[in-house]
């Protein structure tokens, strides 16, 4: 077994020993964390006076960094909510960040400051997560030479690739962070809930209004507003969400009945806007089998199907009702299912020539050794395939080689499945599967929220070294 520790090994102590464990969060200072959080986001998507818009992020902002690195469970909120704000950017000394890398910079902190205080233990892991977890390094690795050496921008490949080493380092520190499995993936789900919650209320202000904000985006054949709350685009907020929605039906068994079906109709709710085709697909397939793994062992469970069909029957039939008015939101529901599996016009159509396009590029100059360096497709093309479409390729299982070829692209794909099979266990397979479907969109690995998640459940299904000993001490008492 490899051993991942959250704490140093000077540090560590057996069970039973004095080690004094993290000060916890009290119901008063959850209420002033989010409190902060309200006040910062508040301050971002106001319109209102630059000055008073620094004023307010700087007193809720210094709010929230206290609360941070006193309190790990406000550390871990805060980088989950964080996770969703990856539409917010800035720059500093020349490089674009997010919240997220200013959240982990802050739990990075936080556990250095605390480490003295805390119990030590050492996270008995499979060697299959071990290996796949250094095949992704090793795809880092090969992906920043490769940029040194043959990207036609290297700063600008590097600067994202200092992007993901901020999510590998992020996913580390999930590993380091002494609070149990279930509690983070107790506060995640419930800070993922309020997450949701203040993006469909930005989403409704925006729509009320009529005027695009950070919470929207304007769908360009129907001129609905889409929900992409705090996020790069919708897509990515999509998501974010369904992610968190695969962490709720795997931990379903420990976690509050109320808070899974909250998260689920709020992030119901918000992946819909979103018009996002592949997240609905995703959402659909996880909360069928979340509500047959939930109420199939309910005495009313019948009822509630009969129900379920009925609502599905009226829901069908009021879209197609509708689905006559120009511009409303069934019209443009039906459209994008429509076009689904439509690859011949719009973005179906638009990825794919993208996709070809990066394969003549690699058979053209003999590239599928090394790739042109980390998301060089927009430095080979200062345009894209059509005059309305920027030079992106969306498509990470493609990206992945024409960026580091063989070289990268195997280790990242061996990687990625040797993680899903060491975590399998503890239900991450629907999380893997709506990862590998939002990368044929977007890609996915830049923003933090997969590697947290990711290292999420390598927690989940990590033994501590207490419980191992613990077992085998169990084991030997019945040999006995």
């Amino acid at each position: 077994m490899t051993q991942l520790s959250s704490a140093p090994s000077a540090l560590r102590q057996p069970p039973g020993s004095a080690a004094a464990t993290p000060v916890r969060a009290t119901p008063a200072v959850w209420i002033w964390a989010v409190v902060g959080v309200l006040g910062v986001v508040v301050a971002l998507a106001a319109n209102g006076p630059t000055p008073l818009k620094v004023g307010v992020l700087g007193v809720f902002g210094i709010l929230v960094l206290g609360l941070c690195l006193a309190y790990e469970e406000i550390a871990w909120a805060a980088l989950v909510f964080a996770l969703s704000a990856n539409g917010i950017k800035f720059s500093v000394a020349g490089l674009t960040l997010m919240p997220e890398h200013l959240a982990i910079l802050l739990v990075a902190v936080h556990l250095l400051l605390t480490h003295s205080r805390a119990q030590g233990t050492r996270l008995a892991i499979g060697k299959t997560i071990g290996v796949g977890f250094g095949l992704l390094v090793v795809w880092w690795v090969m992906s920043f030479a490769i940029s040194l050496l043959a990207a036609l921008n290297p700063t600008q490949s590097i600067r994202l690739l200092v992007w993901v080493a901020a999510n590998i380092v992020a996913a580390v520190l999930v590993c380091a962070l002494r609070l149990p499995a279930r509690a983070l993936v107790r506060i995640g789900v419930a800070t993922a809930t309020v997450s949701a919650a203040i993006q469909l209320l930005g989403w409704l202000a925006s729509s009320k209004s009529g005027a695009l904000s950070l919470f929207t985006e304007q769908d360009y054949a129907s001129g609905q507003f889409r929900l992409q709350g705090l996020g790069t685009e919708p897509n990515i907020a999509a998501a974010y969400l369904v992610a968190w929605l695969c962490v709720a039906y795997a931990a379903s068994h420990f976690l509050p009945e109320l808070l899974v079906w909250a998260y689920a109709a709020l992030s119901g709710i918000a992946v819909y806007l979103t018009y996002t085709r592949v997240a609905w697909l995703m959402f659909a397939i996880v909360v069928i089998l979340l509500a047959l793994k939930r109420l199939r062992r309910n005495r009313f469970f019948p009822v509630f199907v009969v129900v379920a069909i009925a609502i599905g029957v009226f829901g069908v039939a009021q879209l197609l009702s509708l689905s006559s008015t120009a511009g409303s939101g069934a019209a443009a529901l039906l459209a994008r299912l429509h076009s689904l599996q439509n690859l011949d016009s719009g973005t179906g159509a638009l990825r794919v020539s993208t996709a070809l396009v990066a394969v003549q590029d690699l058979n053209a100059s003999h590239a599928w050794l090394t790739g042109f360096g980390y998301n060089a497709y927009p430095q080979q093309h200062t345009t894209g395939v059509t005059s309305y479409a920027t030079p992106y390729l969306g498509l990470l299982w493609l990206a992945v080689f024409y960026d580091s070829g063989i070289l990268g692209g195997i280790p990242f794909i061996v990687g990625f499945l040797l993680l899903w099979a060491g975590t399998r266990r503890v239900g991450s397979t629907w999380f893997f599967i709506s990862f590998a479907l939002a990368s044929t969109t977007t890609n996915v690995v830049w923003f933090a929220f997969a590697w947290v998640i990711g290292a999420l459940f390598v927690r989940l299904s990590a033994r501590s070294e207490d419980e191992a000993e613990h077992v085998s001490d169990a084991a030997r008492l019945r040999a006995g």
